[in-house]
Formats: C-alpha cells, structure tokens, sequence
C-alpha cells in the first residue's frame, strides 16, 4: 500500500485496565476513542502518542493480535491490554 506525506488515518483504540486515561477534569476514565495518526504509522507510534508506561501490552488489531511494529490502516480497531502475570505452576 502507498502513501503520501500528510495524509492521515483514523483508528479507534481501547484501553484496558490501568491504561485508561482520565477523559476530562471531573476524573471520568475512557476507555475508548479515535485516534488520527499519519499513513504508515504502525502500532509502537499509539505508545508513544499515549505515553503508555512501560510495561508488557498485548496488541491486539480488529481482534488478531499482533507486534508493535505492525502498520495501521484507516478504520482499524486496536486493543491495548495489559499482559497479566500470576498464578502457579
């Protein structure tokens, strides 16, 4: 797929567990919104754009999941989960 410089792309993101965001000053947490980013962007440029903590983060994009390198499309849904550690072995 080409590109051009400028062009954008608008993707819906959900935030799961701690990686919500406050949505506004009454403390209210969001757990889903669009995002517009440039073409050619891939998942790693969403961490950045949130500042995400560090921390591992399953991706999972329209509902496979995927690596942080892995380029974004307009209309793409991506998931941000949290990586839970725990139980026995």
């Amino acid at each position: 797929m080409s590109y051009s410089i400028g062009e954008s792309i608008t993707i819906r993101v959900q935030l799961h567990s701690i990686l919500r965001r406050p949505l506004d000053d009454e403390g209210l947490l969001r757990n889903q919104f669009e995002l517009t980013l440039e073409s050619g962007s891939v998942v790693r440029d969403v961490l950045d754009s949130l500042h995400a903590p560090e921390m591992d983060i399953v991706f999972a994009l329209n509902d496979d999941v995927v690596d942080d390198d892995t380029r974004l499309h307009d209309g793409d849904r991506l998931a941000l989960i949290p990586a839970v550690e725990g139980g026995k072995i």
